[in-house]
């Protein structure tokens, strides 16, 4: 069997388990939180089709123009500013090149870790005790950069919003947004291909949304986030994607 197969099939394999595991937590997850609103007799917010293509086009550009964001609050500021100090551009700039990509996704990732941390403990302890949780798994994602603890997480996040998307979506919406991702994943990667710069500066800031799976070694989940980033590689040639899945995960090789 050559190495090519061989890394196929264990990515089809690791997935395979990762979202299985994800389906399983998701189920037991939201037939307790069902019981629990059940229980205190509280009616869940409905998510409409309209507030949903709001937020996701909202987010979408977001994501999507962080750089031409940063280059017009820069514009701004400069105009606002009557008297141009060399000194104060020239810091600037080089602070703003630092954290314009890796700052930004650091803290919005560790913000939503804590959030789904607290989310994910809220109904079985007190508020206060579910703050902490929140607060030691968002820390934990600075601290802890390691494969095993960022797919923890994202497994974390995929449970608490399939809960929320769960019970704010009728069975026939959720059908029909999983099949437009879809076909979005699908454009977005192969037709217009910004999906895949996207995927490089998420993996240079070292917070990638989607799970990672190492192409060989079970040891390499115990690798940092960093050998994601140095190891990574994107290849859409003839359209058949290497290292890249439409399905959330991203392989690397850490040798």
């Amino acid at each position: 069997m050559g190495g090519k197969m061989r890394e196929r099939i264990n990515l089809f394999l690791w997935g395979i388990i990762l979202f299985a595991a994800v389906q399983g937590i998701g189920i037991l997850a939201g037939l307790k939180f069902k019981d629990y609103l059940e229980c205190y007799q509280i009616n869940f917010l409905r998510i409409y089709w309209r507030q949903f293509l709001i937020l996701f086009g909202a987010v979408s550009l977001v994501i999507f123009n962080i750089p031409k964001i940063t280059k017009i609050l820069h514009r701004i500021s400069r105009k606002m500013l009557k008297k141009k100090l060399n000194f104060l551009e020239t810091k600037f700039n080089r602070f703003k090149e630092k954290i314009k990509i890796q700052s930004l996704w650091q803290i919005g990732f560790s913000i939503l870790i804590g959030f789904v941390g607290f989310a994910a403990t809220a109904m079985f302890f007190y508020y206060p005790y579910a703050i902490v949780f929140g607060i030691i798994l968002a820390a934990a994602w600075v601290l802890i950069s390691r494969v095993w603890y960022h797919n923890f997480s994202m497994m974390l996040l995929l449970v608490t919003f399939g809960i929320i998307f769960g019970f704010g979506l009728s069975c026939w919406s959720s059908l029909i947004i999983l099949g437009s991702l879809a076909v979005y994943d699908l454009l977005a990667v192969y037709r217009f291909k910004f999906m895949v710069e996207f995927s490089k500066n998420m993996v240079k800031s070292g917070s990638i949304l989607g799970f990672i799976i190492p192409r060989l070694k079970i040891s390499d989940f115990n690798a940092r986030l960093k050998e994601v980033s140095s190891n990574f590689k994107v290849n859409l040639s003839e359209n058949k994607p290497e290292r890249f899945s439409l399905t959330g995960e991203e392989t690397q090789d850490c040798h």
